[in-house]
């Protein structure tokens, strides 16, 4: 039994492997007949066939056969795959994908059943036999789909083995460890030098009392002890200096290995971005067909490296920009023939690594997005005057909130609004965000910007208060000295200038140690940090430089740690902590918020916090509130909310449920069990509206739940009072 599970292990490493290969054969036929993608589709064929047989799957083995028959006429007979021949043999491909995947899901159960090749499939791949065999010209295909090569893609696949990404972290975790001790050992020889100067002042302080006795008889006892002690410095002397020079030898070849050995393995950890692109020259060419539209893809820098956790996390993100770029931005060929524009529509991905993170462009060439069709849905949602306010960059994150879809028809491409949803949430989880870009009438660029490993941190590590941290670059613009005389003093805020900006000087030890005071010097280093498009000065007391750090992320079962993402080694000291810098720079927010407070309205009824992922929504429900009285915080999401909650007492809470570290329900439960916040009202807001949505939120512990609609804000000047008075009548 065991060597049956091992030869099936095999059988679907293989069918996965030939499978690509003969869909990257089938697309490359597609365009101009080939005998080496012939050759090529053929080998894996016969291949799928040979590992199928040996497992004794017998309907793997028709369908291979039957490939193999249509591959084989076709070198034969000369001639190009017809396009209806291709849609078939992916079809089968599909098929031994599926087969293989659910093989892997329960072997006992495939060794025992052994399912037949399905007849439909039999039956239409002997039809392109015949059409093969009858030398049918192609039929004019409705789309057209063409790829142009990578050219940063011409090097060798190297040979691999599987291994857990949890081993291979560990692995790493050791090898790092390894490496800081060696650097120890290094300045271990520091301590080494220090001890041979003293053996050489000893030896120093005896020939000075060697001199200091020399009147006594040679035979004195105590002449002869010196003379003893000045034989055994003088060895110890040379035993020391002989040594020291075996030691620096080794301690350094020992930190040049563990460096070569850490550097292995952190490359072991990166894969090139195309091991997660295989399936996008297909979903092209299928979206092509389907859409009736004429579509080249280019794809550069798919050389490019990224961990592997995060590059398994990225095939649905790029599947639905994909999507997206091909059925909503490019045109149809007589639309872009109206417009001017050449039949084909460019679709273009690019890859590279820039400032410590990796960037990802899906571009096309079509229509652009239509902002003024944005600001119309959006009508329903926000204010005028808050609409007419919002820039272009919030008008498109609209694109981004969940059932705000282009597409007034659903189709099995679009038009069901959870698209950019998904791909926004997804790259959130990972540590990234999503950005788009448009240029109406010419096309529109949707941007990934993602962490290239999770367990290596690019970061400026800082001595404040005498304790060490690191905080990551992502979030940090310039360090900058500022003298004592360049503050100025606004409302009890300290500023200084930089650029023509006034930037707030905000102490981030006070965010834990609220009875912290900055002492600022005569030339104290600012860190400037940016956050909402705002700019914070950070003092800190040393900067003691750009380090890149292997990271331990915190386990899962701790939840969300504020302020605090990961703890790192330093070969120079203890495990310092690497600071959650969205976290710190919402609690410096936080904080200049209740020093400078906007004046309530004087019927003040108290204070709310508002907790929505999307800018738009909080700026929304914020103005509404506001006006009629509250004083309003806002939070991005879950996390930010409890950081929030932490430090200043609310009245009520508003929150979204779908938001990223931190979801509004998850939120909702940790509050429940918190004694002294369980009591807090709180009203749930999402665009889910099903009774099981609703009775989620229920069970969670929500006063009230409200679906987003035009009318939400007169729903929450409905509501707010009502639950303000009854908890208010509780502690009454």
């Amino acid at each position: 039994m065991e060597n049956d599970s091992i030869l099936l292990g095999l059988f679907v490493q293989e069918v996965d492997t030939h499978s690509e290969t003969l869909i990257a054969a089938l697309l490359n036929l597609e365009r101009a007949f080939s005998q080496e993608e012939l050759q090529k589709a053929l080998r894996a064929a016969h291949s799928i066939k040979g590992a199928a047989s040996v497992v004794d799957m017998p309907g793997v083995v028709r369908a291979a056969h039957l490939l193999e028959d249509c591959f084989d006429l076709a070198l034969k007979q000369g001639c190009a795959l017809p396009s209806k021949v291709i849609d078939v043999c992916l079809s089968v491909i599909d098929y031994l994908k599926h087969f293989a995947s659910a093989q892997n899901a329960n072997p006992q159960a495939f060794l025992e059943k052994k399912p037949p090749f399905p007849e439909k499939l039999e039956a239409a791949l002997r039809a392109c036999l015949k059409i093969l065999a009858e030398g049918q010209p192609a039929a004019p295909s409705e789309g057209f789909f063409s790829m142009k090569p990578d050219s940063s893609t011409q090097q060798q696949p190297e040979a691999s083995i599987r291994i857990f990404s949890e081993r291979l972290a560990s692995i790493m975790m050791i090898s790092a460890e390894t490496l800081i001790q060696a650097k120890r050992l290094l300045g271990f020889g520091t301590e080494l030098v220090a001890l041979k100067n003293q053996q050489q002042q000893l030896e120093e302080v005896l020939t000075q009392i060697q001199e200091a006795i020399s009147y006594l008889p040679h035979y004195s006892p105590l002449k002869a002890i010196v003379q003893e002690a000045r034989t055994r410095s003088e060895f110890l002397l040379l035993f020391l200096s002989s040594n020291f020079k075996k030691y620096e030898l080794i301690t350094e070849k020992i930190a040049w290995l563990c460096k070569r050995n850490y550097n292995e393995v952190l490359t072991s950890r990166m894969r090139p971005l195309s091991d997660a692109l295989g399936g996008i020259p297909r979903l092209v060419r299928d979206l092509a067909k389907r859409l009736e539209k004429n579509i080249t893809l280019e794809m550069q820098g798919t050389e490019t490296l990224i961990d592997t956790d995060i590059l398994v996390q990225l095939e649905s993100p790029l599947s639905h920009l994909i999507r997206n770029a091909a059925d909503h931005g490019i045109e149809s060929p007589q639309q872009r023939l109206n417009l001017g524009k050449s039949l084909d529509g460019a679709l273009t991905l690019f890859a590279r690594h820039q400032s410590g993170r990796l960037f990802i462009d899906i571009s096309d060439d079509g229509q652009g997005i239509d902002l003024e069709w944005i600001k119309q849905r959006a009508r329903g949602l926000i204010s005028e005057e808050v609409l007419s306010s919002l820039s272009e960059q919030e008008l498109l994150q609209f694109l981004c909130l969940p059932g705000f879809s282009s597409r007034s028809i659903v189709t099995e491409f679009s038009g069901r609004g959870i698209g950019l949803n998904s791909v926004q949430d997804q790259a959130q989880k990972i540590g990234g965000q999503l950005h788009i870009l448009t240029v109406p009438g010419q096309g529109s660029t949707f941007r990934l910007e993602l962490p290239i490993s999770r367990l290596i941190v690019h970061a400026l590590v800082v001595i404040v208060d005498f304790e060490s941290y690191a905080l990551p670059l992502n979030r940090l613009k310039f360090t900058v000295k500022v003298t004592e005389d360049a503050y100025y003093e606004i409302d009890d805020q300290l500023y200084f200038d930089h650029e023509d900006k006034a930037i707030p000087v905000t102490d981030m030890v006070t965010i834990w140690k609220p009875d912290h005071k900055i002492i600022l010097s005569n030339e104290t280093t600012i860190l400037v940090a940016h956050h909402k498009n705002k700019l914070y000065g950070i003092p800190v007391d040393v900067v003691l430089g750009e380090r890149e750090l292997v990271v331990q992320i915190l386990d899962a079962q701790l939840g969300k740690v504020p302020n605090l993402s990961a703890v790192t080694l330093m070969p120079e000291g203890p495990p310092i902590v690497v600071l959650d810098m969205d976290d710190i720079l919402q609690g410096l927010e936080n904080q200049l918020n209740q020093k400078n407070p906007k004046a309530p309205h004087d019927g003040y009824k108290g204070t709310l916090l508002i907790v929505d992922d999307s800018a738009t929504v909080r700026e929304s429900e914020s103005n509404t509130l506001r006006l009629a009285g509250y004083h309003i915080d806002v939070a991005v999401d879950g996390a930010d909310a409890w950081n929030s909650l932490q430090y200043k007492k609310y009245d009520l809470l508003i929150t979204d449920i779908d938001m990223p570290r931190l979801n509004g329900l998850d939120l909702l439960k940790r509050l429940r069990k918190d004694v002294r916040l369980k009591s807090l009202p709180v009203i749930l807001v999402s665009y889910k509206d099903r009774p099981e949505d609703l009775l989620q939120g229920e069970q969670a512990g929500a006063n009230i739940y409200l679906t987003k609609s035009p009318n939400l804000n007169a729903l929450l000047l409905a509501h707010v009072p009502t639950l303000l008075e009854e908890a208010t009548q509780r502690l009454e």
